[in-house]
Order: structure tokens, then sequence, then C-alpha cells
């Protein structure tokens, strides 16, 4: 098969890595943009094209940004040997030192983002909620309930005791979701109130 004819010689997969998949030589490959339309295989999970840069520092705070794979609340993401991690967490191990499985690790700039072992530190889960709530943040599992403070969850939790007022109408009461409100019920949500 002869050299691909893109300017670099080689082609990429469709999530940044370079690949021998070339469809500019092999017609049996679909292109867009140039760029052949197929993943190297394993890689077909990916939907946006890798960045090379895994960071970058904010001059004003000192974070280092995290420009890869987030989670929905920010949180960055790696896959380390097939399993999947935060990326403040690899961070911390890899610059600062181990990380016992009951412990988390926490912000000091209260940026999700943020892998700057410097802004890092650990602590209990007691203790981030704690954090969390000392801050006026809301825990990673409650960023749905953003409407509801330390004081509405103690009232929810003293209506759903007494069974008096249906679920429903209590999140009706309060401006939240019914399931918002059986997840404060069965524990999964609020739970250092």
């Amino acid at each position: 098969m002869e050299e691909c004819s893109t300017p670099y010689g080689y082609c990429h997969c469709g999530c940044g890595e370079k690949t021998t998949i070339c469809a500019h030589t092999d017609k049996r490959h679909s292109v867009i943009k140039g760029e052949p339309l197929k993943y190297i295989n394993g890689h077909n999970t990916c939907k946006t094209p890798r960045s090379s840069v895994e960071y970058i520092v904010d001059g004003s705070t000192g974070c280092w940004e995290w420009q890869r794979s987030k989670t929905k609340e920010g949180y960055g993401t790696v896959s380390i040997s097939g399993t999947k991690t935060t990326a403040h967490r690899h961070y911390y191990k890899g610059f600062v030192g181990p990380v016992p499985d009951e412990l988390d690790v926490c912000h000091t700039c209260d940026n999700p983002g943020c892998v700057n072992p410097r802004h890092l530190f650990l602590g209990t889960r007691k203790e981030n909620m704690e954090d969390c709530a000392a801050k006026g943040r809301v825990a990673r599992g409650e960023r749905l309930s953003l409407k509801l403070t330390d004081e509405n969850v103690a009232n929810i939790k003293e209506l759903l005791q007494q069974g008096i007022v249906m679920q429903k109408d209590i999140a009706m009461m309060f401006g939240v979701s019914p399931h918002n409100i059986t997840d404060i019920k069965k524990g999964k949500t609020w739970k250092h109130i």
C-alpha cells in the first residue's frame, strides 16, 4: 500500500491518534474533511478529537484547568490501565503520594477541573462534605438540587418522617422534582444533614 497523501504522511483516528487506516490510499474507507471516518480498534468510543494538552494554567488563580474529558460535574477523568479515575486524584498520586481508598482528594480552590497538586488535599468524605457546606457549595451528587439549602433539607426530612405530606407535594413546596425528594428520603443525596 502506498504512503498516505496527506502532508504528514499518515492519517489520524477520529480521536486524534495516528493510524494506518488511510482512506486517501485505501478506497475501502470513508473520508470526512480529508480524514478517515473509521476509528482505530478500541477507539470507537471517542466522540471528539483528543487534546494533546492535559491542562492549561490559569495565571490569575493558579489552577491547572483540565482540558480533556470531564464528568458533567466538571471533574477531569483519565483511564489508567483500563480503570477510570478522576484526573485530580491521579495528579495527587503522581505529584504528592498515595491516596488511601477511603479518602477523597479535595480542592482548596473549589474548582472541580483543577489538577494543580498545590490546590489538592486529602480528607474523609465527611470532611469533604463539611468543606462543601462551609463554602456554600453543593456536593457532587447533589448538584441537581441547587435550589435546596441545608435548612430546606432538614425541613424536608422532618416532613418525610411525619409521613403526613406526599412526596410530590413536598417537591412542589420546595421547587424541586419528586425524584430529588426520593433521593433525600433514601439517603442518596444530602447525607450530611
